[in-house]
């Protein structure tokens, strides 16, 4: 992130020096002097160093990201697994097998898929945030001063929303279960259901099911777009002071560095909102890593090997003899 912001600033001090050396051509040539010109070959050079260095340091980053990711969720998939196999037939008894699939599909389909994704923004949109507020500090420092209250009400509004919005998850996930279960144990015995012409009431039954869940996916649904409503209006109000202060110091800025202070204040709008919706959707999505965890401490049968051992004369294998007389 670093080298992608000093990539732009590159180029707004680049305009700079041209500005500064075109107004100074332009005094030399009333004076009959010759003019210069900036050295291109630098200039572009630098700016090329820049962007391999932005190209390879995000290829780096995306790599280890996803690298460490993907063992964490193959581990964690293994561990349920090895769990599940161990578990005693009283754990089948009381769950139903709906429940069991959630976890091996919903939950580890959103660790295995959606959790990288996911994170990988968060933390690339995190690192775009702060150096937008990095590039508007240098041009204009006391925009940190409104940037502290915005920031205390961010937080407040996240922790809020958070409370919710994970409960929420966790009531989706929760109603989830029955649909697996009751399509389950439907195709299991459809010949049955046939047979008995249930077929409308196993129908009703799902209906409900579906329409409970679809519920709750809503309501989460409405929470995110809640919390994004009012982000909306925080980088509102940043981008209008970061407008008006360029604007009330125009004279004391050059014209490269308002440019870049706010193109980079305009796109925090879509930015912000995306990467706190990002945030929360990492904590929402670590409540399928949760319940994975919670199924890797089920209780185990015993051991395949105990400590215990056999007297030394007891056969070491099984050997059946025919004496014959």
């Amino acid at each position: 992130q670093g080298s992608y912001v000093m990539q732009d600033w590159w180029l707004a001090y680049w305009a700079g020096e041209q500005e500064k050396l075109s107004s100074t051509n332009s005094s030399t040539a009333t004076n009959g002097t010759n003019s210069t010109k900036l050295d291109l070959g630098f200039y572009l050079g630098v700016y090329g160093g820049l962007t391999a260095a932005t190209i390879l340091f995000g290829f780096v980053r995306n790599l280890l990201l996803f690298s460490v990711l993907v063992k964490a969720a193959q581990s964690l998939h293994n561990s349920m697994f090895n769990a599940i196999l161990r578990a005693p037939v009283r754990f089948f008894d009381i769950n139903p097998i709906g429940r069991v699939l959630n976890r091996f599909s919903k939950d580890i389909g959103q660790v295995d898929s959606m959790l990288p994704w996911t994170f990988t923004d968060f933390i690339q949109v995190f690192l775009q945030i702060l150096g937008v507020i990095a590039v508007a500090a240098s041009v204009i420092p006391w925009i940190l001063i409104p940037v502290l209250p915005l920031l205390g009400l961010f937080l407040f509004l996240r922790r809020y929303f958070l409370q919710t919005s994970r409960d929420v998850k966790r009531l989706e996930s929760t109603t989830r279960s029955p649909v697996f279960s009751h399509l389950s144990s439907s195709l299991q015995g459809l010949w049955t259901i046939r047979a008995f012409g249930a077929e409308e009431r196993f129908q009703n039954a799902f209906d409900a099911h579906q329409n409970l869940h679809s519920e709750a996916f809503f309501l989460f649904l409405t929470t995110s777009r809640w919390f994004a409503v009012r982000l909306d209006g925080m980088c509102s109000v940043f981008v209008t002071i970061t407008t008006f202060g360029c604007l009330l110091l125009r004279d004391q800025l050059d014209a490269g560095s308002v440019g870049l202070a706010l193109s980079y204040a305009v796109t925090l709008m879509g930015m912000f909102q995306w990467g706190v919706r990002q945030s929360a959707e990492v904590e929402n999505m670590m409540t399928s890593v949760e319940r994975v965890m919670e199924y890797t401490e089920l209780e185990s049968e015993a051991p395949w090997e105990t400590k215990k051992r056999p007297p030394p004369g007891w056969p070491s294998k099984g050997l059946v003899t025919f004496e014959l007389n």
